[in-house]
């Protein structure tokens, strides 16, 4: 789980920068952690992978 801890923390910092408010931040990273757990991808290499 560490890559997605890094991938959320980037997530976060492009959505703060954008202004958006907390509760699409919650909400976007909540999806993010499903999607990445539904596929059991281990790295971002995963995320590549079409």
């Amino acid at each position: 789980m560490q890559t997605n801890r890094k991938i959320l923390d980037e997530v976060r910092d492009v959505i703060r920068l954008l202004h958006y408010s907390i509760h699409t931040e919650r909400t976007y990273c909540d999806w993010i952690k499903r999607y990445i757990l539904f596929h059991q991808m281990k790295s971002r290499g995963d995320l590549a992978d079409g």
